[in-house]
């Protein structure tokens, strides 16, 4: 969810899944914006930059 240009800015949000489930994805964009904070907070914070390596 980091964008590839600016590496402190993150999308978190439906626009990451690549079709519809055909359901409300509520519970499941809820759960990613909780994983995707908790990742921002522990690893991001402490060093800042790209959180994928090559």
């Amino acid at each position: 969810m980091q964008a590839w240009d600016c590496p402190n800015a993150f999308v978190i949000g439906a626009s990451a899944f690549p079709n519809n489930a055909g359901y409300n994805p509520t519970g499941t964009v809820g759960a990613l914006a909780l994983r995707a904070a908790r990742a921002i907070l522990e690893k991001y914070v402490r060093h800042p930059g790209e959180l994928i390596e090559d």
